[in-house]
């Protein structure tokens, strides 16, 4: 099947199976073995389920090859038979579908997080996922399935990866798991995971796992309301070992789902034959709503998006990370300081900005090296979306492939040579572009030269399939000090643009260079810009005089709620860090470090600054996080700067005579489950936060925790579940630590763990990481 043959068959309401661990578990499969691996040596098991679901009127089946990427399989030490397993999994299930349905490859996560939130490199997942969709695509199947993942970085190298591995024409599938408030694990909604899995070449995206049908459908709406590609919409019944919405309850509400959007629906943890018998019959008649079109373009970040377009307010994209003419960031560059670029981009966020420039282009750097390390640093402690400037292809082509969300290339002009470099690597990962109307014979001097040069542009766009929706046209603005007709010209390419329904953007600064007070320059250009219909524009939004010209001009212009947002503005305090604790919440690890020498240098010890700051820090911090005012890239990030000042206080504490009392936690997903992330986060949560961390690792038995208990004189036990059948073996595992007289805390988590069944067990019950960490403080006596 090809691409535009899968795009057609979801055009009807299409129903796929249902859950695989759900079924498994009752046919037999054990505790702590590798499913995929197991699943070879009962592949009847796996027949029976694939004809169950085939009867019951499914119309799409997935391989058993969920975990079957070498990452995953390494864990058991099965790398080597990642060819055996995918092969043999997809051969039982087209003997099954035999022409009855289509038949999908499975692929999930790594198990391990992807840069910028975890260690382990783009280019190693994309690898991952490549090599198991190369065999996949060999092994027959109709199309890809990537589905349960949790962070959009990962999602990304895994469509990427698997387009390179199965080629151009195989469909792929992506779904992303979200939770109660409509966010996944690194905080994107429903929005930014389709607008950024379609830029990364998606042929549908989706939600999977995590939530019932009711919490799962204002995902899909969000999705509905932002892409044209096919939405896919899986939801739990419950999870494996617990209890499970009827058949019947779960089809009446994922019919919901397709009203709401969703092109095909299927199930996820807890549903079985029946649920999946259920939908058929209550699908009859439902189809999705028609999606209209879109008027406004998006790009986005990992948790945040910005839209552009005429009648919304200004999007303002932060010019300061850019070295020409900034000697501290020049000097930063040279010297692999990106500490000093992710304060300008905290800063300007503070200030207001919608996006961000991002520019390390100077004499001597090596930008196909630098600018996606700087690209990278930026998307996971800045949660803004980028606009990546570089006039090195390379370069641009090496950032926009690592960078996890839809990005802006600043800027294709109309030379031929760089035109048909850069067309294509901005299709390629489905950003959108600056049109910059220069050509090989220089900045136009005339309105019909500039235009004439845009539609160049926009004609070679075309032929590579880029449209009005992708392209910000730049006005060019030049100083008025040498041209008095510069900006009445910008001006101009600005109506065009308007009467074509084309963003546009400008430089403003660009206009009053060479002349006094040029801030009133600015202002005066940036209100009659946006006055003639500019969406969008490049400037200093720390500057306090651009800052209120934007405001003034999105309540004048725009209209709506700018007046109150205008006022708003001038009444809550707007600054930068302005001391450590500020520095904590922001994850500004070079500016916590200077603000605790201060702290030093004022007379505070050092136990004066970590209880006094840095744990109420961590703690407000914590509370945020709670409550999805923040997400895990801000938390790891406010973590990471608390670490930084920790381990400057360290050495002072010591050389003082006295003693850092590091506090060891021991933490372990408990025996027979083998999901880990959560433990994980909780364990890089503790080290960031003075603790001596002792990870046992997943399926892990009761007698290696309390030996590892023992052994580490552990202050503080943590274990982890997931699976409501292995919640059994986290009471065993209390108990034997009781047994054994250990009298440190113990906390307990997951998905299924609840605080009434921690109370049973008399021990402590944490709902998140920055949870565990407040418990885990408390149980050891610490602030």
């Amino acid at each position: 099947m090809k691409r535009a043959e899968f795009t057609k068959w979801l055009k009807q309401p299409r129903l796929l199976d249902g859950a695989a661990g759900t079924h498994l578990m009752e046919r037999g499969l054990p505790f702590g073995v590798c499913p995929e691996a197991w699943a070879v040596e009962h592949a009847e098991a796996i027949a029976a389920m694939h004809r169950g679901y085939l009867d019951a009127g499914a119309e799409a089946i997935y391989a058993f090859t969920f975990g079957a990427n070498p990452l995953k399989l390494g864990e058991y030490g099965l790398a080597e038979r990642m060819e055996e397993i995918n092969r043999r999994m997809c051969q039982v299930a087209r003997s099954c579908a035999r022409g009855r349905a289509l038949v999908a490859g499975d692929m999930t996560q790594t198990g391990q997080m992807v840069r910028p939130f975890g260690p382990l490199s783009f280019e190693e997942a994309v690898e991952a996922y490549r090599r198991q969709a190369r065999i996949l695509r060999e092994a027959g199947v109709d199309f890809l399935a990537i589905e349960t993942m949790m962070d959009i970085a990962e999602a990304r190298a895994a469509v990427i990866g698997a387009r390179e591995g199965a080629g151009e024409e195989m469909p792929i599938l992506c779904t992303m798991t979200f939770d109660e408030s409509g966010r996944t694990l690194t905080g994107s909604d429903g929005r930014i995971a389709a607008v950024t899995l379609a830029a990364a070449g998606a042929d549908a995206v989706g939600a999977n796992c995590g939530v019932g049908p009711a919490a799962m459908e204002k995902v899909i709406v969000q999705m509905a309301a932002q892409t044209h590609l096919p939405i896919v919409a899986r939801p739990n019944a419950g999870l494996p070992g617990g209890d499970t919405m009827s058949p019947q309850e779960y089809a009446a509400q994922t019919v919901g789902l397709m009203k709401a959007g969703a092109n095909a629906i299927g199930g996820c943890c807890g549903t079985g034959f029946a649920h999946i018998q259920a939908m058929k019959r209550n699908m009859a008649g439902v189809t999705p709503p028609v999606r209209t079109s879109f008027p406004y373009a998006v790009v986005t970040s990992v948790s945040r998006w910005a839209q552009m377009g005429q009648g919304l307010p200004l999007c303002a994209v932060g010019e300061r990370i850019n070295p020409t003419g900034k000697k501290k960031l020049q000097a930063a560059i040279r010297e692999g300081n990106l500490e000093y670029a992710v304060g300008l981009g905290l800063s300007q966020r503070a200030a207001g900005a919608s996006a961000l420039d991002v520019n390390v282009g100077m004499h001597g750097v090596r930008e196909e090296e630098i600018l996606p390390e700087y690209v990278l640093e930026l998307a996971g402690r800045v949660d803004l979306p980028l606009m990546v400037d570089t006039v090195n292809p390379i370069a641009m082509e090496r950032a926009l492939r690592q960078y996890p969300g839809r990005a802006i290339v600043n800027s294709v002009p109309a030379e031929r040579e760089r035109m048909e470099t850069l067309l294509p690597i901005v299709k390629k990962f489905g950003a959108m572009y600056v049109a910059l109307p220069i050509s090989e014979e220089g900045v136009p001097e005339t309105l019909e030269d500039r235009l004439r040069n845009l539609e160049t542009i926009l004609a070679a766009a075309e032929r590579h399939g880029l449209g009005p929706r992708d392209v910000i046209v730049d006005a060019l603005a030049l100083t008025i000090a040498s041209d008095g007709n510069g900006a009445k010209t910008a001006l101009s390419v600005i109506d065009w643009c308007q009467e074509r329904g084309l963003n546009s953007v400008m430089g403003v600064s660009n206009i009053s260079f060479g002349l006094p007070n040029r801030g009133a320059v600015n202002g005066a250009m940036l209100v009659a810009a946006m006055a003639r219909g500019m969406t969008c524009a490049i400037l200093n939004p720390c500057d306090e005089a651009t800052r209120g010209s934007i405001l003034a001009a999105n309540a004048i212009v725009v209209g709506g709620d700018g007046a109150a947002e205008y006022a708003a503005a001038y009444t809550k305090e707007q600054r930068e860090a302005e001391g450590l604790f500020d520095a904590i919440l922001s994850g500004d690890k070079s500016a916590a470090k200077r603000f605790a020498q201060e702290e030093l240098d004022g007379g505070r010890t050092p136990g004066e600054i970590i209880d006094g700051i840095l744990v109420p820090a961590l703690d407000r911090m914590g509370e945020l996080f709670s409550r999805r005012e923040v997400f895990l890239p801000q938390l790891m990030s406010s973590a990471d700067a608390a670490k930084q000042v920790f381990d400057h206080l360290e050495p002072i504490i010591l050389a003082s005579g006295g003693q850092q009392q590091k506090r060891v936690a021991v933490i372990a997903t408990v025996e027979g489950d083998i999901h880990d992330i959560g433990k994980n986060i909780v364990g890089l949560m503790l080290k960031n936060n003075g603790f001596a961390v002792v990870d046992l690792g997943r399926d892990v038995k009761k007698e290696r925790v309390a030996e590892a208990a023992r052994e580490y004189k552990a202050d503080v036990v943590g274990l982890s579940a997931l699976l409501t059948t292995t919640m059994e073996k986290m009471a065993d595992t209390v108990a034997l630590l009781k047994k054994e007289g250990y009298s440190g805390g113990i906390m307990v988590g997951g998905a299924v763990v609840t605080p009434e069944f921690a109370q049973e067990l008399g021990v402590h019950y944490s709902s998140d990481a920055a949870q565990a960490v407040t418990l885990a403080k408390a149980l050891v006596g610490l602030k």
